[in-house]
């Protein structure tokens, strides 16, 4: 003769009552809001810094153009002052 086991049974775990666990998911909510306010405060920081970079940024090229203008310019005039030392080396 074959014997029967029952089936397997799925062991018992306690639960929470529906009140502590409706408590346990209001908490984690709250902490989750406190993490997204506060990641919000800091993108806003950040936002603003990065603003100030670019900002930083345009003024150092714009320096850059001006400098490189004013050393074409020496450059030309250093070019043209030998140019006419040599013409009036050349013309004596």
């Amino acid at each position: 003769m074959q014997t029967q086991t029952p089936p397997p049974r799925a062991p018992r775990t306690p639960r929470a009552p529906p009140q502590e666990l409706g408590v346990s998911v209001l908490s984690d909510l709250q902490r989750q809001r406190e993490t997204i306010a506060h990641s919000r405060e800091a993108l806003g920081g950040m936002d603003a810094s990065i603003g100030q970079a670019r900002q930083v940024l345009s003024a150092m090229s714009r320096r850059v153009t001006q400098h490189k203008a004013v050393m074409w310019g020496v450059i030309a005039l250093l070019g043209a002052s030998i140019v006419m030392v040599l013409w009036a080396k050349l013309a004596r």
